[in-house]
């Protein structure tokens, strides 16, 4: 059976798909007349909300400067601070890895502690927030696969 874990590190594969033939100005791309995320946007996101797991985890993690401009609700400024989406990608696999050790060490008492908040899937426990933050990055790696689509790029399947 595969595990939550291994999920979360799929989708580091899935990205390398999507995006692996991108040059900077695809990932700085937008659909004309909109102020929609960038895929370099998308993929910072992804990656600061990573790391805010792996520090609910227990996972130290130092937060940067340039996280605050990547979390729900900023808007993509012209010019986005920090990584470069190379480093982003190094990073956002090595966050996998710290994730799948986490998710794996944690006991069946600890998935089914309390989280402390709702989720928007309606859960409370822990296993339901991993559950929620899994769709949450599957549902952000569609939108790149929808700005690819998009740029005129061709699918990946």
């Amino acid at each position: 059976m595969i595990t939550l874990a291994q999920q979360f590190r799929f989708h580091e594969k899935f990205l390398s798909l999507l995006a692996g033939d991108f040059d900077a100005p695809a990932w700085d791309w937008r659909p004309a007349n909109t102020s929609g995320n960038t895929a370099h946007w998308l993929l910072g996101h992804l990656l600061d909300t990573r790391l805010q797991l792996l520090e609910r985890l227990g996972v130290p993690v130092p937060t940067e400067p340039w996280q605050s401009e990547y979390r729900m609700g900023a808007k993509p400024p012209s010019s986005l601070p920090g990584p470069s989406p190379t480093e982003l990608l190094q990073r956002f696999g090595a966050a996998g890895e710290s994730l799948a050790r986490s998710i794996d060490s944690l006991s069946e008492a600890e998935l089914a502690a309390d989280w402390g908040k709702k989720v928007p899937n309606g859960g409370t426990s822990m296993v339901d927030a991993l559950r929620f933050y899994h769709f949450h990055e599957t549902y952000h790696l569609g939108q790149i696969g929808l700005l690819r689509r998009q740029m005129g790029r061709p699918g990946i399947i």
